[in-house]
């Protein structure tokens, strides 16, 4: 079986002197998790159902339930929630970006510290 996940990116960030800077979170939605338990179950298709025909605006409108995102929850979002029945989502145990690499396990391919490979391909000296 094969999750369907999205991912959403959201700017959070202010802007610097020298132009805009835009820190990112990453946001990731299991399709039909609509009471976001990281599973999708009876509860959530049930939810869904429960929240047909809301819309965006109204007050009980849940983005978790709009699976497909169209700005109304109903029988299409029921589906895809039925569709990714007993997906669950799974966090990594550590960020892959926080680790740190052992001496020597990077290496500079025709280059070297007083060169750098420019966008098109061509070695440039500093």
């Amino acid at each position: 079986m094969n999750p369907q996940i999205q991912r959403r990116s959201t700017c959070f960030a202010t802007s610097v002197r020298d132009g805009d800077l835009c820190f990112r979170r990453l946001d990731v939605l299991l399709d039909g998790d609509a009471n976001s338990d990281f599973k999708v179950d009876n509860a959530d298709t049930t939810l869904i159902l429960q929240l047909d025909g809301k819309k965006k605006g109204d007050a009980r409108y849940s983005p978790t339930a709009d699976v497909d995102r169209n700005g109304v929850i109903n029988g299409g979002d029921r589906q895809r929630a039925v569709a990714n029945k007993g997906a669950v989502f799974v966090a990594p145990e550590s960020n892959p970006l926080e680790l740190s690499l052992p001496a020597g396990a990077l290496a500079l391919v025709d280059a070297s510290p007083d060169t750098y490979v420019n966008r098109t391909g061509g070695l440039v000296s500093v």
